[in-house]
């Protein structure tokens, strides 16, 4: 399939150097529209760029999601920190035919922690290299003992803007799962998805009781642990959501998702091909009515050894549909109590901190909504990785404890987060 773009989308690109210049000059006059990048230019800036690829339709967007994980990892990551991915062992390697290894740490034991990273973009757009700096960041933030032990694999997962509509992705995944769990025999997997990739996080779970229930698989593993940033539960959001009161509508101006762009179903079945919208093995949210007893009989969800974390951003569109799953699969109250969009940036335990310890019968949980936090945190908290291979060129690397926890609140969250339910 040739990499053919629409007027339309040439238009859009074309605008945005225009739109990058706008946001300069209301930065440094009456102030830009994002609130929790209002003293941060270089923040508002990536935020425009975002809002623009994300604006695209999806089979424009193949335009600019030409390159290859193999390219990123190696010639994009792999030189820019160097320093660091040197000592990585197995680096930019594959595993099968739809995952590579970031780091494969040798002499492993099957019962020791894989993260399994499945990058966000829709579906459309392929993995950008702001989203492993933040994961790689995160590895190297782990504590020592946790961070020998933990492997970090990177899920290939083919492009909607290419033509590859569900359940394609799903069916990759599967792939490696299983070349994980059955033929290596590993027990301790632990997902992390960004956007679209909390969604393929979420909805795997299912496939996997789906198989599980039909006799197609005995016993399955399931994933130990679970890290979900802004995971797209909803591929078609209601009509009611865009109307004031709710975040579709209320944080347009500030989220890099419009959500003018799900008004119209036009470009779902590029996406979902001929699969069922309201299908627990799509759109979680979609399936009505909304039940706990959809995942009280997944292990991931039902196992007191098993942990979920969950964080949104105050100011992003997704976040009611987001903190509604986190309401009926997880029991966070967060939806159903609390009003948003407040005035104060400041972190209140009570209404963006919900905890849930492990408990028979019920996995660990941990819920965050970030205050004036956007969509998917690790576009904007890439620099972490910049920052710990400056000081470990100082031999300073534990001056990394004491960084400002709002402007890495997502990663100090999950670093905590996975230190305690990786090894156990």
């Amino acid at each position: 399939m040739g990499a053919f773009i629409s007027l339309r989308g040439i238009f859009q690109l074309l605008g945005l150097p225009v739109s990058l210049l706008v946001t300069i000059i209301k930065y440094y006059t009456v102030g830009v529209r994002f609130r929790k990048f209002k003293n941060n230019l270089w923040g508002a800036l990536k935020l425009t760029v975002y809002r623009t690829a994300l604006s695209l339709d999806m089979l424009d967007t193949k335009v600019i999601a030409l390159a290859t994980n193999n390219h990123i990892l190696k010639r994009v990551i792999g030189r820019k920190y160097n320093y660091i991915t040197r000592n990585f062992h197995g680096y930019g390697t594959k595993y099968d035919d739809h995952s590579y290894w970031i780091v494969k740490q040798p002499n492993r034991d099957p019962s020791d922690p894989i993260l399994y990273y499945f990058h966000g973009g829709g579906y459309f757009l392929q993995t950008a290299p702001e989203q492993l700096e933040s994961i790689i960041g995160m590895y190297k933030l782990l504590d020592p003992e946790v961070q020998r032990k933990t492997s970090v694999l990177l899920l290939d997962y083919k492009l909607v803007s290419f033509g590859h509509t569900f359940p394609t992705q799903i069916n990759q995944l599967h792939h490696s799962y299983q070349n994980l769990t059955v033929r290596d025999k590993n027990t301790n997997i632990a997902f992390i998805g960004d956007s679209a990739g909390g969604n393929l996080s979420i909805i795997y779970t299912q496939y996997l009781k789906s198989l599980e229930r039909s006799k197609v698989l005995k016993n399955p593993i399931y994933p130990r642990t679970m890290v979900l940033i802004s995971p797209w539960t909803n591929l078609k959001p209601e009509v009611k959501q865009f109307n004031p009161g709710y975040s579709y509508f209320d944080n347009d101006e500030y989220d890099m998702i419009r959500y003018r762009y799900f008004t119209t179903p036009a470009s779902l079945p590029n996406l979902i091909g001929t699969q069922p919208l309201r299908s627990l093995l799509v759109s979680p949210n979609s399936k009505l009515p909304h039940s706990a007893d959809d995942w009280s009989d997944i292990p991931t969800f039902a196992n007191e050894n098993s942990n979920i974390f969950v964080i949104a951003g105050e100011d992003e569109v997704f976040r009611d549909d987001i903190l509604k799953f986190a309401e009926y699969a997880l029991e966070c109250p967060f939806y159903s109590e609390n009003t948003y969009c407040g005035t104060s940036m400041d972190f209140n335990p009570r209404v963006h901190q919900y905890i849930r310890p492990n408990q028979p019968g019920k996995a660990g949980v941990e819920v965050y909504v970030e205050p004036w936090g956007v969509h998917d945190s690790l576009f904007f908290e890439n620099h972490s990785l910049a920052k710990i291979m400056a000081l470990e060129k100082k031999n300073k690397v534990a001056d990394c404890r004491s960084w400002n926890d709002t402007e890495f609140f997502a990663t100090k969250k999950i670093v905590k987060f996975l230190n305690r339910s990786l090894i156990q």
